[in-house]
C-alpha cells in the first residue's frame, strides 16, 4: 500500500524505520531485555522522525507559552522557537507542552489513520510524549508532535539522532469492530491444557534450579523442560504445534523519493 510523505520544498525532513535497539536494553545484564520479543517488535513497528541538532528544553512551571524555552547546545541564550532542517520546536500551547512542527504531510491509504506517539520504550527523564490518532488519509496539512514536560526548572536534552516522533498506520474503525468478551479458562479446554503444561514446566524448572550446586548438565534432559523461548520461537508449551505466521522481526521500508516505485521503494 502507498504511504507518502510530502515535504515542503527544500526541507530536510529525516524519517527512518523504527530501530530495534535501545541503549538501556543494551545495558541490561547479558542484554536480556532483547529476549522479550514483543518489546523488540514494538520498537520496530513504524517510523521515526529524528532530531537533527542537539538542544535543551527548560520549562519555568507556568502555563504561559513562553514558559517553555529552547536552548541550542553550545549556546546559553534561550529561544522561543528553534528551527532545524524540516522541523520547528517551540512552546506553542503553554503548560509545559513542547511542540514539534514538522514540514511534511503524511498521507496514508484510504480508511487508514495514523497513530502518532513517542518511540516505544525510549525514555527521557522529565518529559513525556503525548499520543494522538490522526485521520491522515484526507488531511491536507501537517500535524504536530507534542511532549509534556513533567519537571520544571530542569534542562532536558534531545541529542542529534533522537526520535521525537513515532508513527504507524492503523485501519480506521477496527477497534470499534471488536466484540470484547469475558470467559473462564474452563470454557476453552485446549487453551486450558496448553496453559497447564506451560505452568507445570515453569514450576518444575524453577524448583530444579533452586537446588544448590546443581548444574544443567547433571540433570538428564533438563533442556526439554526449559520454558524460555516458547514465544520467541512461536511454539506452544506442549511442543506439539507451533504458530506458522509467527514474526521474529519486521522489515519496514524506508521512505523513498524514487517515483518509479511504491511501498516505500521496496
Amino acid at each position: 500500500m502507498k504511504f507518502t510523505a510530502y515535504t515542503f520544498g527544500g526541507q530536510d525532513v529525516r524519517i527512518r524505520p523504527g530501530r530495534q535497539r535501545r541503549e538501556w536494553m543494551n545495558d541490561t545484564p547479558r542484554r536480556f531485555a532483547y529476549r522479550c520479543l514483543p518489546l523488540s517488535m514494538a520498537n520496530m513497528h513504524g517510523w521515526e522522525l529524528v532530531v537533527q541538532e542537539p538542544f535543551d528544553i527548560v520549562w519555568d512551571g507556568s502555563s504561559e507559552a513562553d514558559g517553555v524555552q529552547i536552548i541550542p547546545v553550545g549556546q546559553e541564550e534561550k529561544q522561543d522557537k528553534f528551527s532545524m532542517g524540516g522541523v520547528d520546536v517551540y512552546g506553542w500551547f503553554g503548560s509545559g507542552i513542547v511542540t514539534f512542527y514538522t514540514r511534511a504531510i503524511l498521507e496514508t491509504p484510504d480508511d487508514y489513520n495514523l497513530w502518532v506517539t513517542g518511540a516505544p520504550n525510549f525514555f527521557k527523564a522529565g518529559i513525556q510524549p503525548l499520543s494522538a490518532l490522526v485521520e491522515t488519509d484526507w488531511m491536507p496539512y501537517t500535524f504536530t508532535m507534542n511532549w509534556k514536560v513533567t519537571r520544571s526548572e530542569q534542562r532536558i536534552r534531545f541529542e542529534e539522532g533522537d526520535p521525537y516522533c513515532f508513527f504507524f498506520p492503523v485501519p480506521r474503525g477496527d477497534v470499534e469492530k471488536m466484540d470484547p468478551q469475558m470467559r473462564t479458562l474452563q470454557e476453552e479446554p485446549e487453551m486450558k491444557c496448553q496453559h497447564r503444561k506451560g505452568k507445570l514446566q515453569r514450576e518444575f524448572a524453577q524448583k530444579v534450579r533452586a537446588i544448590k550446586d546443581v548444574k544443567d548438565e547433571q540433570i538428564e534432559n533438563l533442556h526439554e523442560i526449559k520454558p524460555q523461548g516458547w514465544y520467541m520461537k512461536g511454539e506452544y508449551p506442549g511442543g506439539d504445534k507451533d504458530f506458522p505466521d509467527h514474526q521474529k522481526t519486521l522489515d519496514v521500508s524506508s521512505f523513498s523519493d524514487d517515483k518509479s516505485t511504491e511501498n516505500g521503494g521496496r
